[in-house]
């Protein structure tokens, strides 16, 4: 792969962990020096792309005949363009992800966290009181989340875009660089994977079709975990005293039926005591 983008949320690391990766494969990182190549091929100075800056476009811009956020966004998409061509570089936000649509050799990341770790890793590397900090990454999510729909609409919303999606505050940014550097390199899965201190857990969710089951062996073998499947079922079977049949059974109903079955079961399951006392 020849090139990757590096979407964020605001606090949850993603220019650092873009610079991190950079240094690693010896590429080219183009944050905000996309915009000042941006400016460059618009002709504009960069203060007046600076001020646009994944921000949402205004009411007053809107009925300008010619809108500041289309030489924006028309300068980007080229920067960006380019930039691909040339290979070799991690482009940080701004809708590189979409402006580069299904450009080959590509990996796209995406680094996410709740609001309120974001708000405290925004307090720490800013400096910023903890109230403040809260807000401050709360503007950012409407107004990047106004910019993003604003050009790209709906689709930009849509998790299967990206190659891998990282929560930093669940993964440390080395174990997430790691990850993403290996797939870039074709090292994964051969790649050694070290599970960390206190972490001998691991879940797996897919959507039916996505290739979950065929993962979750290999996954485990290359960690020395167990896996379990349907071997879950049985067990909460064995605890609840009734026949694995109904758990499976349960387990392919839609959600509701399946919580209705739930609820049948748990209460067959109910041992019946000395109820003299209720």
């Amino acid at each position: 792969m020849k090139v990757m983008t590096v979407s964020r949320e605001y606090g949850a690391g993603g220019r650092e962990l873009a610079r991190r990766l950079a240094d690693t494969l010896g590429w080219e990182l183009l944050d905000r020096e996309l915009l000042h190549q941006a400016a460059e091929l618009e002709h504009l100075p960069d203060a007046e792309l600076e001020r646009l800056d994944e921000k949402a476009i205004g009411m007053a811009d809107r009925f300008r005949l010619h809108p500041p956020h289309e030489r924006y966004m028309h300068g980007l998409a080229e920067a960006a363009r380019r930039a691909a061509a040339r290979g070799s570089v991690v482009l940080v936000g701004r809708g590189t992800r979409q402006l580069l649509g299904d450009v080959p050799d590509a990996f796209h990341l995406r680094l996410e966290a709740s609001r309120q770790w974001r708000a405290r890793r925004t307090a720490e590397v800013e400096g910023l009181p903890p109230n403040q900090a809260l807000a401050r990454c709360a503007e950012e999510d409407r107004t990047r989340d106004r910019f993003m729909r604003y050009f790209f609409g709906e689709a930009a919303f849509r998790h299967t875009q990206y190659d891998l999606i990282v929560n930093t505050e669940r993964m440390p940014l080395d174990d997430a660089a790691a990850c993403a550097v290996a797939v870039v390199r074709g090292d994964w899965p051969r790649a050694a994977v070290n599970v960390p201190a206190g972490r001998r857990v691991l879940t797996l969710t897919g959507e039916l079709g996505a290739g979950d089951i065929r993962l979750a062996p290999t996954i485990a073998d290359r960690l020395g975990l167990d896996v379990f499947d349907r071997e879950l079922l049985e067990q909460e079977a064995g605890r609840l005293l009734v026949e694995s049949l109904h758990l499976r059974q349960a387990h392919s109903q839609p959600p509701g039926l399946l919580l209705q079955q739930f609820a049948v079961i748990h209460v067959q399951a109910e041992p019946v005591g000395d109820r003299r006392g209720e």
